[in-house]
């Protein structure tokens, strides 16, 4: 920046000439361009951290305020002028940036947290091409944000991007992705998009793109020394090999975590299955578990699992498979689940010790346990070890992990009508509810289905749901862009309305379809 005004009427900024224009046009000239959206997305990430660093909020976020440089580089422009227009005579109609504005803007002044909302809206309008909402009037923008809806999962999005463009959304603005990791997801995606045959040794610098050869680890071009193409596993040797230690997490590709179920140690195995079951939740990921044969490596884990945390799991995997994409069938599946024993008693006492003592990460691992053992192989053992109070109380100290796979496992001991009593009785439904109104996509789905199996032909329960506000939420959520929690919403209203027919009238006056 050169300089600036707030004097003036209207304020302004100078800054360097961006001849190749906004980012929006800038994509439109050509396919060649539109190659480096994700880099330029990335860019401009790092250039708002860099604001934040500085105690500044941009406010005013929109692709056209994101400019290329003679350079190729992605630069902010407008930063600032939020708080220029609060204090100049001109002011500014914010309708004009109402369709990239956060929900909680609407009230009160930008901050940090709605600048990455902003940011993700800017993801979409570089996808699409046009700005969010464009077909909308701006009363029906408004009338979105304040009901939190967001625009459609755009059709070039994989769900991966949109996962990432879901977490920089939240109604919750301290529920939201934090920057730190929304660059470090971009920078992931910029990487695959300059992704490339590789040839004569050469990777490519994330910053300007050029050419690096004979594995240096500094771009001759532009001087980086981070972000550069690292070099692809195969060419050191499979997973596991003694040159390339498996470090497990969740960033472990699905055909990695499928190679170490194959021929590792235990603990690698158990880690696998537990991270392949967490990404069963998500279309994409599960089909490429599909993709990498990884169904016939899970049932022989549950034929001859080393131990029985494998079995339950990969059952529980193979359970998510066969209920969303038929494979195995429903035959195969219940002949798999009589080879696994119910859980003895110890084994259940454990799992509650467990889950009030451990730390977040140790617990993650026992309710995936639980749940898994819950939906599987039957739920008595653990009622009667009394794990619903547990499971309840997680529901409100767990971190958003804990609290996806705590309402899964709830929903699994829901089935038996004694422990669907002892949910409601330890309090559950108010802070379903809340997860219901106010959590990700992800976990408004589980709490949907938690809801659904409490209300199933009891009265009282759907009283205390429809009571609560749910069925607004439910509604909402059958918009969801992913498969599970719009189901799971239409499992939940579906149960609802078959208790009370005027449940079924105020389910359709709030968009829904009567039963």
């Amino acid at each position: 920046m050169f300089g600036a005004s707030h004097v003036s009427s209207p304020p302004f900024l100078v800054c360097e000439d961006a001849t190749n224009g906004d980012m929006g046009s800038y994509l439109s000239l050509s396919d060649d361009n539109r190659k480096r959206m994700w880099k330029l997305l990335y860019q401009a990430a790092l250039g708002l951290n860099y604001m934040h660093s500085k105690g500044m909020v941009h406010g005013y976020l929109k692709l056209s305020n994101i400019l290329v440089g003679t350079d190729g580089q992605a630069k902010l422009s407008d930063f600032g002028l939020n708080t220029m227009r609060a204090i100049s005579k001109a002011s500014t109609s914010s309708s004009a940036r109402l369709r990239w504005r956060a929900p909680e803007c609407l009230k009160r002044r930008p901050t940090i947290a709605s600048d990455v909302y902003s940011l993700a809206m800017c993801m979409i309008e570089a996808t699409v091409g046009e700005p969010p909402f464009a077909y909308l009037e701006d009363d029906d923008v408004r009338e979105n944000l304040k009901c939190g809806v967001i625009p459609e999962k755009p059709d070039e999005m994989n769900d991966e991007e949109w996962e990432l463009v879901i977490a920089m959304t939240h109604v919750d603005p301290s529920k939201r992705a934090e920057l730190s990791h929304v660059i470090d997801t971009l920078k992931r995606f910029s990487m695959e998009d300059l992704d490339e045959p590789r040839q004569g040794g050469t990777t490519r610098c994330i910053t300007c793109a050029a050419l690096v050869f004979n594995h240096s680890r500094c771009c001759a071009q532009c001087g980086n020394q981070l972000g550069l193409k690292e070099e692809s596993r195969s060419s050191c040797g499979p997973p596991g090999s003694p040159n390339t230690p498996m470090e497990l997490n969740t960033d472990t590709s699905v055909r990695d975590l499928v190679n170490v179920l194959r021929s590792e140690t235990i603990e690698e195995q158990e880690s696998a299955v537990l991270l392949l079951l967490q990404v069963c939740i998500r279309d994409h990921k599960r089909h490429q578990i599909l993709d990498e044969n990884g169904v016939p490596i899970l049932v022989d884990l549950v034929k001859n699992g080393r131990t029985h945390f494998l079995k339950v799991c990969a059952l529980g995997c193979l359970c998510w498979s066969s209920e969303l994409d038929s494979t195995p069938s429903d035959d195969e599946f219940e002949e798999l689940r009589e080879t696994i024993p119910a859980a003895a008693n110890t084994e259940c006492n454990s799992i509650i010790q467990a889950l009030q003592d451990q730390s977040d990460r140790d617990k993650v691992k026992t309710v995936v346990y639980c749940t898994c053992t819950a939906g599987t192989i039957g739920r008595k053992p653990l009622l009667n070890a009394g794990i619903i109070p547990p499971l309840v109380k997680l529901l409100r100290n767990g971190n958003e992990t804990i609290t996806i796979w705590t309402m899964d496992a709830l929903g699994n001991m829901a089935c038996d009508g004694d422990a669907n009593s002892a949910i409601v009785a330890e309090g559950a439904i108010p802070m379903l509810l809340e997860h219901l109104k106010n959590g990700s996509e992800t976990q408004r789905g589980f709490a949907a289905c938690v809801l659904g199996q409490l209300s199933v032909e009891t009265a009282s329960n759907s009283a205390m749901i429809v009571e609560g506000g749910a069925i607004p939420f439910l509604v909402g959520l059958l918009r969801a862009q992913t498969n599970i929690p719009k189901n799971f919403a239409a499992f939940a209203l579906d149960g609802i309305a078959a208790v009370n027919d005027d449940y079924g009238l105020e389910i359709a006056r709030n968009g829904g379809i009567q039963r």
